[in-house]
């Protein structure tokens, strides 16, 4: 996650079970990702990605986008 976080690239995560939420919580990898790369919805990390893309990217393009 550190390399790929150094690079640019961001790791989102949605729509997690419970019980997997709790093992990485336990592991420490949510605090060294960060709580903002977790969703509980889809669309959550979909607005987000795009929100973090800023200018640079038409959502209206991404084939995930609701209809």
């Amino acid at each position: 996650a550190e390399r790929l976080q150094s690079n640019g690239i961001q790791i989102l995560v949605a729509r997690m079970k419970k019980q997997f939420m709790d093992t990485i919580r336990a592991t420490g990898l949510i605090e060294k990702m960060g709580e903002q790369h977790f969703f509980a919805r889809i669309q959550n990390a979909l607005d987000y990605a795009w929100d973090s893309m800023g200018e640079s990217y038409d959502r209206r393009s991404c084939p995930l986008r609701r209809q």
